[in-house]
Parts: structure tokens; sequence; C-alpha cells
């Protein structure tokens, strides 16, 4: 491959998709593409819980438009041109005069999609001239019910693509602008009345078939945002792709007129609250507390806080002993203020900064 073919390839390998939706995915790839590998981190900078009502159901899904508008601010990508609702048979000529072209449209008809002829929803992808046609890059990974959703790039005619389009899509030219310093930012609302309108649903089928599609994106959202800021949270980061799975297993449940289970509910407020703890902000007035958890135990065991940090386990020190971990646990409790449950401190919580900040979450400390 040369040119756009070569350079699109070489993103696409290196790019982790399941870290993104299926809008931000190509957004993260043309930006990968523009300005260097990782630049898609930058991506993962804002984490936020900010659910808004639409058609009656509270939703964390992101309106498309503010979205890409959002996205490609943090990218370096500058709008050049924009159709909004452009006619399908339009596009060809687009591509012909600027490529390539971020395009969003309906995946109900993109054949390259398990969704195709199955789900109407917003699907994003990149498109230049090829040969007689186009090339179509997507960079979405996903499994769904009708087959997995891999990245990968496809040929089509211009006919083929009009068709592929339905009867219109959104199209984007960028270029490229300025690379802002990504700062992290946390942003979250009280879920309960966001939690307490899904358990208070009158139809647990249409409400768990909502909380499928929330809690997967509210665990590639954490995904991204612990990658973007380097942070080793392999415990809790686990929990919301289990959650994921525990949310689809009961919506499945529920359709086939089983009583809607009330567990993943709990497990989706508490990992709401936790979030609020393990992701929390440095500001002027401090670290927090996660990095004073990390010293306090780096104190005791005489390892670096750099390595505590990365996910290094208490028993690679030889300092490592019931005596130490009693120390950790009593130091830790004086410099963040909580009091630990004895019922909590059990081995499995008590090995690297994962499991004791677990614990410290749910004494329900919060960032000094």
């Amino acid at each position: 491959m040369s040119g756009p073919a070569a350079e699109f390839g070489a993103a696409l390998d290196a790019l982790p998709a399941e870290l993104f939706d299926c809008v931000q995915v190509n957004l993260a790839l043309l930006a990968d593409v523009r300005h260097g590998p990782g630049t898609h981190l930058r991506l993962g900078a804002r984490l936020a819980f900010r659910p808004r009502l639409d058609d009656g159901w509270w939703t964390v899904e992101p309106v498309v438009a503010d979205q890409v508008e959002h996205s490609a601010g943090l990218l370096g990508l500058g709008v050049d041109e924009r159709w909004d609702a452009c006619p399908a048979d339009r596009v060809p000529e687009l591509i012909a005069r600027r490529e390539p072209l971020y395009l969003v449209a309906d995946a109900y008809h993109l054949p390259w999609l398990p969704y195709a002829g199955q789900e109407h929803l917003r699907h994003s992808f990149l498109v230049h001239s090829h040969d007689d046609g186009v090339r179509v890059w997507d960079a979405y990974r996903n499994d769904t019910r009708w087959g997995p959703a891999v990245p990968g790039h496809w040929d089509l005619s211009e006919k083929d693509l009009i068709t592929a389009l339905g009867d219109t899509a959104d199209v984007i030219s960028f270029g490229s602008a300025a690379l802002p310093e990504p700062r992290p930012t946390v942003e979250f609302d009280d879920p309960t009345e966001y939690l307490a309108a899904y358990a208070d649903a009158p139809d647990p089928a249409a409400a768990f078939a909502r909380l499928t599609l929330q809690t997967w994106l509210l665990a590639r959202s954490r995904l991204l945002h612990a990658a973007c800021r380097k942070m080793e949270l392999r415990e809790h980061l686990g929990a919301w792709q289990g959650l994921v799975q525990q949310t689809y297993v009961a919506w499945r449940m529920v359709q086939r007129g089983r009583p809607a289970p009330e567990a993943p509910l709990r497990r989706l407020g508490d990992l709401l609250h936790r979030d609020q703890v393990l992701f929390a902000v440095p500001t002027a007035g401090g670290q927090p507390w996660r990095q004073h958890v990390a010293e306090a135990a780096a104190s005791v065991l005489g390892l670096p806080v750099p390595a505590v940090l990365g996910g290094a386990r208490f028993d690679t020190s030889p300092e490592y002993g019931s005596l130490r971990i009693v120390e950790i646990v009593e130091l830790v409790e004086r410099v963040v203020g909580v009091e630990l449950s004895a019922d909590d401190l059990v081995p499995e919580n008590l090995q690297d900064l994962d499991g004791l900040c677990r614990i410290v979450a749910r004494a329900g400390i919060g960032a000094p």
C-alpha cells in the first residue's frame, strides 16, 4: 500500500479500538494519521457522568454533533467544511474535491457492519478515493448479537457507497489544527435520579435494553480515561467490564419473561461512586487521596511511589508481611481520614494499590 492507504493501514493496526465508541473511533484514527501514534489518547482527557433526558429516558449517550465537535477539538482536528444531512448521491462529488472525509450515517445500511439490516444507529467512518471507486476505513470493534464488528477497510464503487448511505449522511472535512494541552477533567452528577428511573421503569425489558448500551458506553469511557492518565486500575476497570456482561445477560433474561434483577443497578451505583474517588483529579490544593494511599504503602514497604502507582504488588518488597500490612492500614487511616472495615481487610484487598484503594472507596471517602 502507498499514500493514504499505507498511512491509514499503519494507524489502524496500532489503534486500541476497544477503548472507543462508534463516533469517537474514526476521529481517533484520523488524528493518529495527522498527528502521530498515541494522539487518540487525548480523547480520554474528560471523564463524565452527566446523564440527560432523551425521549423520556435518562441516557449518557452524547449528542453526536456535540461529541464530534468536542472530540475534534481535543484531537487537533479543525473543521474545514461540513455538510449536515448531505444527500447520498452528492457524497462522491465531495470526496473527489476534498479527502479523506469523515462521515456519520445509519449503520442499518452499512454493509460491512453486523448492524446492517438489523438496527438503526449513528455510525462513523472515513472515506477517500481509491482506484475507480472509494475506500472506506472503519476502526470500530465490538461484539454484537449479530456477529463481531471488526476494524478494517472496504473498497466500494461510488454506486455502492450511495446505496450504503441510505438517504443522507453528515459529512465533515477536517484539517489539522493545534493540539491543546490534554488536561484531565472529571465531571459527575448525582446518579440517584438516573438509577431510580431505571429501577422503577414500567417496562423492564426496555429499561435493560437501554442499560446494556449505557453500561457499555460508561465502561469504554473509563478504560479510555485510565489509559489517557496512565492509571492502573485493573480491579475497577475489570468490574466495569463485568457489569457490561451482567447487564446484557439480565436483559436477555428479562426478554424471556424473567423478573428484572436488582443486582446490576446496585453494582452500577457502586461503580459510579467509586469512580468519583478513584479518578479524582489533582487540584491546586493537593493530590487526590489515591496518591496519599500510594505514598503510605510505599513508605512502609520501602518501594518507589511510581512503582506502587503503576500496580507493583506489595509482596515484591522484602519488607512485606502481616506487621507491615497493619502499619499500612493504620497509616492510610490517619493520612486519608477513614476507618476501614475489618470485613474488608482480607488478603485479596491488601496485595496492591488497586485493592487498597477499593476498600478506601468502600469506606466512603472523597478527595481531600
